[in-house]
């Protein structure tokens, strides 16, 4: 402990820098892998994908990665979820700031958000994540809403799906 604060203390800039690089696999990790691993839906075998990250070997992350396997596939198809999530939960805070209305509650939410991915810690595993999805699923779902509602032909195209499936259900 005290070699750690000794540490800190020397390099708060690189310390910094580090901790807040830890926070990309902490929002885009798959979050799918270890609990299908806990419940033996999946294999056991270790990825190393956050050695790899933290190294920055992208040759290493990218071959492990697209290695094919069930592993490597349940990484993509959550990774992919959650960036997307991630993106949307970004547009909601930025538009909720810009709103008057809302800027409270988005300032509040994102804060929130930001002290329990720092107070994570470096760890970057997943389950330390669960605690706070709630809130990434509040702000990501408003970021939808205000897509939608920005471009009339999301609005339109959603409005005619309806339209058409409510018609064939009659």
């Amino acid at each position: 402990n005290r070699l750690a604060r000794e540490y800190i203390a020397r390099n708060p800039i690189g310390y910094a820098k580090f901790h807040l690089s830890t926070l990309i696999p902490f929002f885009l990790t798959d979050g799918m892998r270890e609990p299908l691993q806990a419940l033996r839906l999946a294999p056991r075998e270790f990825l190393g994908l956050r050695d790899l990250y933290l190294n920055r070997d992208v040759p290493g992350l990218a071959r492990t990665v697209f290695s094919g396997g069930a592993l490597p596939m349940i990484f993509l198809v959550g990774f992919t979820l959650w960036a997307a999530i991630t993106a949307l939960m970004t547009v909601g805070i930025v538009r909720g700031f810009v709103r008057r209305e809302t800027r409270l509650a988005s300032f509040v939410l994102s804060v929130m958000i930001a002290i329990m991915a720092v107070s994570s810690g470096v760890v970057t595993t997943v389950r330390f994540r669960y605690a706070i999805t709630p809130l990434i699923f509040l702000c990501a779902a408003y970021g939808a809403y205000e897509i939608i509602h920005r471009y009339p032909q999301l609005q339109r195209a959603r409005d005619d799906r309806g339209a058409h499936t409510a018609g064939q259900s009659g």
